[in-house]
């Protein structure tokens, strides 16, 4: 199972790169050379569940290892390709909500939002208090311009995040303000 499940990685990393990348699983990680893909099982977790059935968990790590001399050429590039297979659809504060409820059933370190949205700041802002305060989970969660959170669990971004627009020093009403950076300079 776990070296179909590598296997069914090497394959989506491959037709998503081509034969610019080497993938290489846990077998080949002796000297490893850029620029390349590593693929291993971190973790194997089984739970036993009714009778002789188990719930087996498995976590992956995929590690992108650059070209020597341009450690972030590689990171760049990937990070500005698009995802595919999915659509970009109205979210309104009951797909928040929704996004939130699932959330809880996660451990994490930081949550970040992207909106100017004074509604759904709070939203975010009220989840984080109840969750450190009321559950005892501790995260933060990072929001452009919500200085008015006082809370230790919220950390408020004043600097602009644009889409290939200049900057300035005015604050702006701009929806796509506090999106994130598409278009990498070097």
């Amino acid at each position: 199972m776990i070296n179909a499940t590598i296997e069914a990685i090497r394959t989506a990393l491959h037709k998503e790169f081509g034969d610019a990348y080497a993938v290489i699983s846990e077998g080949g990680m002796q000297d490893l050379k850029g620029p390349c893909f590593f693929i291993s099982c971190r973790h194997t977790a089984f739970k036993q569940m009714a009778g002789r059935k188990y719930f087996r968990k498995n976590q992956y790590v995929i590690r992108h290892v650059p070209e020597p001399g341009h450690a972030r050429t590689g990171c760049y590039a990937a990070a500005g390709m698009p995802l595919t297979g999915g659509t970009n659809g109205e979210v309104d504060g009951n797909a928040y909500q929704d996004y939130l409820d699932k959330a809880e059933a996660f451990r994490f370190h930081t949550m970040g939002v992207v909106t100017t949205d004074e509604t759904t700041k709070r939203l975010f802002a009220a989840y984080v208090k109840r969750m450190r305060n009321e559950v005892g989970v501790k995260f933060q969660l990072v929001l452009y311009q919500f200085p008015s959170a006082d809370d230790m669990g919220v950390i408020s971004v004043k600097n602009k995040c644009v889409d290939g627009r200049t900057v300035t020093e005015e604050k702006t009403d701009d929806p796509k303000e506090a999106s994130l950076v598409l278009k990498y300079s070097q």
